[in-house]
């Protein structure tokens, strides 16, 4: 079926559906062509934008189709996390943080960066009083400037440290004292593939902060099902050195 049958299809089960109504055979077709359709929409769109490149600020050249590619995944993923319980949350967040205390990298750090979890992203806040009693610093981004894309890592000493800031995002208060070199940071993970591409919320704070901050260790720490086949990465996106979800370590 071509592309004019399959609207002619979908206009003809649409009208039927206003008077006659649908047996369950034609909601089935017409679910299944509208899902057609858009996907039909969905790849011509991204075959026009991988024809156009277009130059940032900082003189690099970012690819439209793959701005699109790594859009998509990221709402595919997010789609599924949001089907996760809190239960399913907490079982699958302690196995991974089990594993990420057991690291070489972690256990060595004497410095760590954290961030803060919400929305069934691996639970991170048990790591504060783990780290603490191992007599580690820790500390949690705090967004400065939003338009430059700049965010500081601020130690704090407990949850109460943390109070609601930039989206809404529980985060240090601006007179906390500054960590200027974390030796390992604790990276949120949206989407990743097998060579430690990421892809975050879409802001691009971390990927500057650790553009400016290479001597960090980065471990992204994700639920399997955040596993992607493949990610475009950028130029200015940055590899995370390890990925821990609660079935496999990725390094």
């Amino acid at each position: 079926m071509n592309m004019e049958e399959r609207i002619a299809r979908i206009n003809a089960l649409y009208h039927k559906s206003q008077t006659e109504g649908l047996n369950e055979a034609e909601k089935e077709e017409q679910k299944r062509l509208r899902l057609e359709y858009v996907q039909s929409i969905r790849n011509s769109l991204k075959a026009q934008l991988d024809n156009i490149d277009i130059q940032n600020e900082d003189g690099s050249i970012t690819n439209l189709g793959n701005r699109h590619g790594k859009a998509e995944i990221r709402e595919r993923i997010l789609s599924i996390r949001r089907t996760m319980t809190d239960e399913e949350s907490m079982e699958k967040s302690a196995v991974i943080l089990k594993k990420l205390l057991k690291t070489d990298a972690f256990l060595r750090a004497w410095k760590v960066g954290l961030y803060a979890s919400m929305e069934h992203e691996v639970i991170t806040y048990p790591l504060i009083s783990k780290s603490l009693q191992l007599d580690k610093g820790v500390s949690f981004p705090r967004i400065t400037d939003r338009k430059a894309k700049q965010m500081i890592f601020q130690y704090v000493q407990k949850m109460n440290d943390l109070m609601p800031g930039t989206h809404g995002i529980l985060e240090p208060s601006g007179n906390a004292t500054v960590m200027e070199q974390p030796d390992v940071i604790i990276v949120p993970v949206v989407a990743f593939d097998k060579e430690l591409n990421r892809i975050g919320s879409g802001g691009g704070y971390y990927d500057r902060y650790l553009q400016s901050h290479p001597e960090a260790v980065k471990i992204g720490i994700a639920y399997e099902f955040q596993k992607s086949e493949k990610i475009d990465a950028l130029p200015t996106d940055v590899k995370c050195d390890m990925i821990i979800t609660e079935e496999h370590i990725y390094d």
